[in-house]
Formats: structure tokens, C-alpha cells, sequence
């Protein structure tokens, strides 16, 4: 029997316009939930953004957000792992400034880029942020950081290695997909934040199923066995899960939950 489900944004619930049917969605999640069904989404994106999605029903979900970083019980925060402040500055001040104009830092109410941003960059980022504040530096930023955040072209290899050389010992970069690498506290991850609530409810893994399509979603889909990539996922992100359906275009998380659960959605 399934008790949880986890779903992805971008690339998996979301389409290539950063649409979804929300009246199918929402009628669907309800259902699940009045059965008992816990439904998570479960996404890079920040909680503020992700709740915007979600209208009637946002207060019933679930999110874990920042790749793990972050847990909330419809509005109430369950869990926060922030970056230590002495990491944060250290790390800062040794990046070279053309690394950090490529870099957003995500706190729990907002988002911080440098002054003078390019049009590229900042149009890159309007569907991600709703509030985006400018900064002299990164040591300006004070409030707690909850991840920080590349955006990098195709060279991206070559970009990370000033990062790299730069980072603590304790922090970890991990791909979100759609040329976005995010920067958290080694040992979170979506997994660890599904594994967190199986702890708190006593959900066993096989009770679980998820979807995703990018390689933040890969240690998922390899822990569950109910898990689904995207058509349009990468062949990595395809090996990962036993199961591979339509495109994230093609409305497929939405079917799927329809086939799986046995459930008829609104027309």
C-alpha cells in the first residue's frame, strides 16, 4: 500500500512553461490525502516558491525544498539546515568575482545576487525566485543561507573548478538540472528528507513512490522501488528508476497517479 508520495517541479509535474493542470492536480492530491496518502513535493526550488504553485491545497503538502535542506508542514517550517555562517563567509571571500556573479544566495525568505546582474542572468532566474535583492558582496547578506546556487552554461566543468577549490569540507554540489548546480551541507539531499518523514510516520520505502527527472532525484529513484523518471529525463536519471513514463509535456505525473491509484480526475 502506498503512503507517501514524492513528486518533482521543474522538468517533472511543471511543463517546459512552468504550467501544470492545477484543478486535476489539486482534485487528485485531495483524494490521496483523505485516504491517508502523504503527498511531498519534493524539489530544488525554494519553499516560498513552491507553495505558489498550489493554491487551495498548498497548506495541506507537504515540502522539502532546497534539495533537502528545508521540511514544512504546509507553512510551518519542520526542519531548516543552514549553512554555517564562518563557511559562508570564508567561502565568499575566496571566489573569484567572476564566479560569484553566476551565483545566487537562498535564504528561507528570499534570494541575494550581486549589483549589475547581466539581462541573461537575471531573466534565467524570474521563474525560480519571487524576491530577488541586489548586494554589494555576499558578506552583506545577513541572514541565515540556506544553499547558494550556480547558474553556468555548458562549460560548466571548467567553471566549478574555482568552486571547488573554495569549498568546506563540509558542504557538497549537487545538479538541479536546466544548468543550475546547487551548493548545500553534505549528508542533505532529497533522500535524506523523504528518509526523515519514513522516520517520523514509520513508512517503510517499499510504501513509497516517487518521481523526478534530474540527477538531484537519482539517490530517490534508486531507494524506491515505486519510482518513475520522466520521458524527458536523462538516461541517467532513466537507469535510476524501474519505471519510465511520458514526458513532463505530456501532463504523465498526472496519468500516472490516475493509473496507479485507480482514480478519475475532473475533465
Amino acid at each position: 500500500m502506498i503512503k507517501m508520495i514524492a513528486i518533482d517541479l521543474d522538468g517533472t509535474l511543471l511543463d517546459d512553461q512552468k504550467q501544470f493542470d492545477q484543478e486535476k492536480f489539486s482534485y487528485l492530491a485531495s483524494k490521496l490525502m483523505n485516504q491517508g496518502v502523504r503527498v511531498i513535493i519534493a524539489t530544488g526550488n525554494q519553499f516560498i516558491k513552491s507553495i505558489q504553485y498550489f493554491n487551495e491545497i498548498s497548506e495541506k503538502l507537504i515540502y522539502i525544498t532546497d534539495n533537502g535542506s528545508t521540511i514544512h508542514f504546509g507553512t510551518q517550517t519542520y526542519f531548516s539546515q543552514t549553512l554555517e555562517s564562518t563557511d559562508y563567509q570564508a567561502f565568499v571571500s575566496q571566489l573569484p568575482l567572476e564566479s560569484q556573479r553566476n551565483i545566487v544566495v537562498s535564504t528561507e525568505t528570499g534570494a541575494f545576487i550581486l549589483k549589475n546582474p547581466t539581462e541573461d542572468f537575471l531573466s534565467s532566474l524570474e521563474h525560480h525566485y519571487p524576491r530577488i535583492d541586489e548586494v554589494e558582496h555576499f558578506s552583506h547578506v545577513d541572514e541565515s543561507v540556506v544553499k547558494l546556487t550556480l547558474k553556468l552554461d555548458d562549460n560548466y566543468n571548467e567553471d566549478l573548478k574555482p568552486i571547488h577549490s573554495a569549498l568546506p569540507k563540509n558542504w557538497r554540489v549537487t545538479q538541479s538540472g536546466f544548468g543550475y548546480f546547487d551548493i548545500i551541507q553534505k549528508g542533505v539531499s532529497k533522500l535524506t528528507g523523504i528518509q526523515e518523514l519514513q522516520r517520523l510516520w514509520g513508512i517503510q520505502k517499499e510504501e513509497i513512490l516517487a518521481f523526478g527527472d534530474s540527477n538531484n532525484d537519482i539517490e530517490l529513484l534508486n531507494y524506491v522501488p515505486h519510482s518513475f523518471a520522466m520521458g524527458n529525463a536523462n538516461d541517467e536519471v532513466k537507469k535510476a528508476a524501474n519505471y519510465v513514463i511520458g514526458t513532463n509535456n505530456e501532463n504523465a505525473v498526472i496519468q500516472t497517479l490516475e493509473k496507479v491509484f485507480d482514480l478519475v480526475s475532473v475533465s
